[in-house]
C-alpha cells in the first residue's frame, strides 16, 4: 500500500532553556484523522532531527507536542552537560599540587 501524506504545517518556534536558546523547526504531516507524523529539527548546536508519531486533535497541537518533546530532550541533555562540567571542576578545584 502506497501512504500518501498530505503536509499540513510548517512551525517554527523558539524557546528558551535556562539561558539557551533552542531553535525548533517542525513539518506535520497528516497519517490518519487523527495521528500525525510530526519531523522536528533544530538549528546549532541542537542541528538534529527527530521524528515522532503523535496522536492529537489538529496538526498544531501535534506540531506543539513534537517541538515540546524536541526541547524536553535537549534541555535533560543539557541538564547533564552542566552538571558533568559541574563535576569535572569541583574535581579540579580540590587537587594539591
Amino acid at each position: 500500500m502506497i501512504h500518501t501524506y498530505e503536509r499540513t504545517k510548517f512551525v517554527q518556534k523558539l524557546i528558551k532553556v535556562r539561558d539557551m536558546r533552542v531553535l525548533a523547526n517542525a513539518v506535520v504531516d497528516q497519517l490518519t484523522k487523527n495521528l500525525f507524523r510530526v519531523e522536528v529539527w533544530g538549528l546549532p548546536p541542537h542541528a538534529e532531527t527527530r521524528i515522532y508519531e503523535i496522536k492529537a486533535k489538529s496538526d498544531t497541537l501535534a506540531a506543539q507536542e513534537g517541538i515540546q518533546r524536541f526541547v524536553e530532550e535537549f534541555e535533560a541533555k543539557l541538564l547533564k552537560d552542566k552538571r558533568h562540567a559541574d563535576d569535572a571542576g569541583a574535581g579540579a578545584e580540590h587537587q594539591v599540587n
